[in-house]
């Protein structure tokens, strides 16, 4: 099985669910799985809106990189986790990109 086919496995098994937790090693492609679902999920719902959190600024300036290179910036917003704990906004998908990697879809 390729990386891609891996990736893609896990995102399926994660749509049986709409919650879970990915741990992975580093270089597995776990935010490429998190920027894969956000695209797969705006494809279904082009007016969903996605959190990502993370620990760092340096995390964040990775993340956003990413998001506007795959074209996802209308829809998702990058915070460090002290600064979303205070966000007002409500959001579909939530992304935390932490020591453990969670994604939790609300209805």
């Amino acid at each position: 099985m390729t990386r891609d086919e891996r990736q893609q496995e896990v995102i399926d098994n994660w749509k049986k669910v709409k919650q879970g937790t990915l741990l992975a090693a580093t270089g597995t492609g776990k935010t490429r799985i998190g920027l894969m679902l956000i695209k797969q999920m705006l494809e279904k719902n082009p007016n969903m809106t996605c959190l990502v959190t993370v620990p760092s600024e340096n995390l964040k300036d990775q993340w956003m990189s990413q998001v506007i290179s795959w074209g996802l910036l209308k829809n998702v917003d990058v915070m460090v986790i002290n600064t979303a704990v205070k966000q007002k906004r409500k959001y579909q998908l939530l992304i935390v990109d932490k020591t453990l990697f969670t994604i939790k879809l609300f209805n």
